[in-house]
């Protein structure tokens, strides 16, 4: 799932609390019964943890009367330190930093390789905080899947360029570009991650 995908879901859960949540499950379930539809108990938790879990990746962080956000290091490093990662990237952990109709910024902190990812509508711009690895850009994702809109995910790249990324590196990944973190150094890599609409 990728980190646009979990702030729309984000926006979700600031509708339906978790309390609203625990009694759609109680709804559900009763409605299921009632059907007599066959669905395992698992398969709807799944879908809970989903929504919840999602949502726990996402810090949002407010802005001061003249519109400003300040992130104090200690806390930002708190917040990615203990975010669970997506559902289906449990070595990624992604904070929400802001997110604006033209733009957004997210702070992603993985400890092992994650899916490749290409981005039809988005542009990222990479500042690389603190870690290192390495990156394979371009070429072509392996056993692709699309789980969201505009959102492609691969096990691989096939085919791209591999560079050593570290602390203090920049990155610009044009949209349709497929990308990969195929290698973490160390304990960690953690970016800060703009994403600015592409042009049409």
């Amino acid at each position: 799932m990728s980190e646009i995908a979990c702030y729309r879901q984000l926006r979700l859960n600031r509708v339906f609390s978790l309390a609203k949540l625990a009694d759609l499950l109680y709804q559900g379930v009763a409605q299921i019964a009632m059907e007599g539809l066959q669905m395992r108990w698992t398969t709807l938790l799944a879908v809970v943890l989903l929504l919840v879990g999602c949502a726990m990746t996402q810090t949002e962080y407010k802005s001061d009367a003249a519109n400003v956000i300040f992130v104090p290091t200690a806390q930002l490093h708190a917040d990615v330190l203990k975010a669970p990662g997506p559902p289906d990237q449990r070595n990624m952990g992604v904070v929400g930093v802001v997110k604006e109709n033209n733009y957004s910024v997210y702070v992603v902190r993985r400890t092992a390789p994650s899916l490749a990812e290409v981005h039809k509508e988005w542009t990222d711009i990479w500042y690389v905080i603190d870690g290192k690895g390495t990156i394979v850009t371009g070429g072509s994702l392996t056993e692709v899947t699309e789980p969201n809109p505009g959102e492609v995910r691969g096990r691989g790249v096939s085919g791209g360029t591999e560079r050593q990324i570290g602390k203090g590196d920049v990155l610009r990944i044009p949209n349709g570009v497929p990308h990969w973190i195929s290698k973490v150094d160390g304990k960690e890599i953690v970016c800060m991650v703009v994403k600015v609409p592409s042009a049409k």
